[in-house]
């Protein structure tokens, strides 16, 4: 439904034969990243999992990216590991159909959700920037290259020029 998902699997964790064709995969979408356009968002964020009404955290250290795509001038949201900078998620957005909020309900830290209105599909997010003033301003940047409030190329909506 417009969103597109890319998981790679640890090439240690493949028997020999294709070990070295996964290296190979690895480092195309590694050389595609580099290519990939302009960045709009960054910061430190782990990842969370949703199974029924829970939410799990990913273990592992990673970095949330809103990117806007040089090919077709879509956004992106993309999450990679750090240190490893390995892209794990990569996920196409249509143009005014993501929120960006807080889940007040967690007490213990800093969570956001990205929810998808069309699709209906939430994506949960762990602040893991070291100053905790900042997490609104990046919600901020989030919510203006979701919903169109930048200029230049694309204008916030997917490369359709009507920002």
């Amino acid at each position: 439904k417009g969103e597109s998902q890319r998981e790679t699997q640890d090439p240690r964790t493949l028997p020999p034969a294709m070990q070295s064709a996964a290296q190979r995969l690895e480092a195309v979408q590694q050389m595609m990243l580099q290519q990939q356009g302009k960045t709009l968002v960054e910061f430190k964020a782990g990842k969370l999992t949703q199974a029924g009404t829970t939410v799990t955290a990913d273990p592992r250290r990673g970095t949330l990216l809103l990117v806007e795509s040089a090919a077709d001038g879509m956004t992106r949201i993309q999450w990679k590991t750090r240190p490893q900078n390995k892209l794990v998620d990569d996920l196409m957005i249509i143009p005014n159909d993501v929120s960006v909020e807080k889940v007040p309900e967690c007490k213990t830290g800093r969570v956001i959700l990205i929810r998808m209105r069309s699709s209906n599909r939430k994506l949960f997010f762990w602040m893991q920037e070291p100053e905790e003033k900042k997490d609104d301003e990046n919600i901020k940047k989030m919510r203006e290259a979701f919903n169109g409030s930048r200029s230049g190329p694309g204008g916030g909506l997917g490369g359709l020029g009507m920002g």
